[in-house]
């Protein structure tokens, strides 16, 4: 077995230990063919558990024209039969990628419209809990060249980034919890032109680790709905479902509302993603969640919907649905605001900084600067690997970063 072979195993064996299917307990396995080894490992995995495995292939992720192509009464069967294959799950195995941007421009939105409809159902089960799901997004040669980086070199990057201390990071990041639970406000800013607060009193955050992405790391929660003011710049390149690439997003907000916004490029894509919602409650112009990217080995913005979220030194805003957890993981929250988005939009969209003098502050106190957290007990939620006895280090980070990140 060659590396990447051994990576994809270990990969599979941590999606499954991450979903944890009991015997005779029904799981999906939801993948588009790019990624169907790994999704065959997974099976296999989940069999060896005695749980009843379900396989759905995604293949409007793989080559989303294929809508067009659909019939509205074929699309209604589609559907129908997508939904009676979750009906009597628990859980769902999720093995996806990015789609192809210059494919998504060629969609019938109409049909995409229709569809989303069709399924919301199943992403209500999500959002609220009753659907545990466990996610990974593989990278693609797509990604690679968006983002201006060898392919070989991303791919081996997403397995590093599946493969950090993560037991030190939840005990880090359960520390960096009850600063955030216990505070009113946050502000944030970065030399890009962010200045933005979020009030929080009365939300909790989740400890997210690898329970449900992999790779993981950051905590999350929702500010008040009509709690944020101020400006978030975000730099980089983005992609939204049907999108095409978005970049360099600008966004103004008054008590929670979006009440400007501006990309330096995909303008079109960014008002139709914001303004879906304008005669229905105005959902995509409010936030749904607050996340703080934690993942000490990502350092670098991507394209990439999962990663991107996880970086470490970085913070994202959901526009569209809060999540609606009660309990994550045996622990109860409260992170539900109550924004909806009427059209089943749960946005991501991540600002870095790291090296852009970014700073986060909890009721005026400064918690991060420049992307580092201040404080020992942080240092693996900065130092990764490098916090880490030497003796718990893998050799792979050994062998690259034997005196730490530059």
């Amino acid at each position: 077995m060659n590396n990447l072979s051994r990576q994809k195993a270990q990969l599979a064996k941590q999606l499954v230990y991450s979903s944890d299917p009991q015997r005779d307990e029904v799981v999906v396995v939801a993948v588009s063919e790019y990624g169907r080894d790994i999704a065959e490992m997974v099976m296999a995995e989940c069999e060896v558990r005695g749980a009843k495995v379900f396989l759905d292939t995604n293949a409007f992720y793989e080559n989303p024209r294929i809508i067009n192509d659909m019939s509205l009464d074929k699309l209604d069967e589609f559907a129908k039969e997508k939904l009676e294959k979750y009906e009597g799950a628990k859980k769902t195995i999720k093995i996806l990628n990015n789609t192809d941007p210059k494919l998504t421009q060629l969609i019938d939105m109409e049909r995409w419209t229709y569809w989303q409809k069709l399924i919301r159902p199943l992403q209500k089960r999500i959002m609220n809990g009753d659907l545990f799901y466990t996610l990974t997004v593989l990278p693609t040669v797509i990604d690679a060249e968006l983002d201006g980086v060898d392919f070989d070199e991303y791919v081996q990057l997403f397995f590093e980034l599946c493969n950090q201390p993560w037991k030190q990071i939840e005990i880090a990041q359960d520390r960096l919890i009850e600063g955030f639970d216990k505070a009113r406000q946050v502000r944030i800013t970065n030399n890009d032109g962010t200045d933005v607060t979020f009030e929080i009193d009365g939300f909790t955050f989740v400890n997210s680790v690898v329970a449900k992405n992999i790779p993981g790391a950051e905590i999350f929660s929702a500010p008040n709905r009509t709690g944020v003011n101020g400006r978030i710049v975000a730099k980089g390149k983005f992609q939204e479902g049907s999108s095409g690439v978005i970049e360099d997003i600008t966004l103004e907000f008054k008590d929670g509302r979006i009440v400007d916004f501006a990309a330096a490029r995909g303008q079109g894509d960014l008002s139709d993603l914001i303004t879906v919602d304008d005669l229905l409650g105005e959902g995509t112009r409010y936030l749904g969640e607050l996340g703080i990217g934690t993942n000490p080995h990502l350092r670098q913005h991507v394209i990439n919907g999962l990663l991107v979220e996880k970086i470490g030194g970085s913070f994202h805003v959901a526009l569209g649905n809060a999540y609606q957890y009660t309990e994550y993981c045996g622990r109860k929250v409260n992170l539900d605001n109550g924004n909806r988005s009427t059209t089943g939009v749960h946005w991501d969209l991540t600002t870095m900084l790291r090296d852009k003098e970014g700073r986060m502050y909890l009721d005026d106190k400064v918690v991060q600067a420049n992307g580092d957290w201040l404080g020992e007990e942080f240092e693996v939620l900065n130092k990764g690997w490098g916090a880490v006895s030497q003796n718990e280090q893998p050799d792979w980070w050994q062998t690259k970063f034997e005196h730490g990140y530059n």
